[in-house]
């Protein structure tokens, strides 16, 4: 059931093992294609930088209109 679960919410996991009262599961190395490099917004008049697309769109405008 354990397996399952982590299973289909796309956990990786390395080992499952009962020891006493305890469930140990083992951490797996993240595979390349489970990651995703974070992509960064920046201004090319100053340089500001943000993850967020929506507040990037919102800085650039103070160079154009200048609020």
């Amino acid at each position: 059931m354990i397996m399952r679960s982590l299973s289909e919410a796309k956990i990786n996991f390395g080992k499952i093992s009962v020891a006493e009262d305890e469930i140990v599961i083992e951490d797996e190395k993240p595979r390349k294609e489970d990651h995703h490099p974070a992509k960064f917004f920046v201004c090319p008049h100053c340089g500001y930088i943000t993850p967020y697309e929506e507040e990037y769109w919102v800085h650039l405008k103070t160079h154009y209109l200048g609020f």
